[in-house]
């Protein structure tokens, strides 16, 4: 005994919301590890038009842009990223880094000081 799953012409299966938000998070991750970042914005970008406020889109974006070299995007985004989620240390020590290799160390020191005292 078997069973068959057969397809009924003029029948599609929708993509449920977070079924396409887990595939857009899997296949920017694989353009992320196989180094097209472009690519990987490109699709967190569309899971970001899903979920506007959420940080993990944002900080993935921002990740993309530092690795293209493209500092202000990828500051801005973790700027975002932040606004969202303001607990991501990790994240604000990642941006205080690119704020010092901006040439921008005083905002960077600030920055950290700002959640040294929110987060003693």
């Amino acid at each position: 005994m078997y069973y068959e799953i057969s397809t009924i012409p003029g029948v599609t299966v929708e993509e449920s919301v977070e079924m396409k938000i887990n595939r857009l998070q899997r296949e920017g991750q694989a353009g992320y590890l196989e180094g097209d970042y472009a690519g990987a914005v490109a699709k967190w970008t569309e899971w970001e038009q899903i979920e506007p406020n959420n940080p993990r889109a944002l900080m993935l974006i921002g990740d993309a842009h530092l690795r293209m070299d493209e500092r202000d995007k990828a500051r801005e985004y973790y700027d975002k990223s932040l606004n969202a989620d303001p607990g991501q240390i990790a994240l604000a020590i990642r941006r205080a880094n690119l704020l010092d290799t901006m040439g921008r160390s005083p905002e960077s020191a600030s920055s950290l000081n700002t959640y040294a005292r929110l987060f003693p």
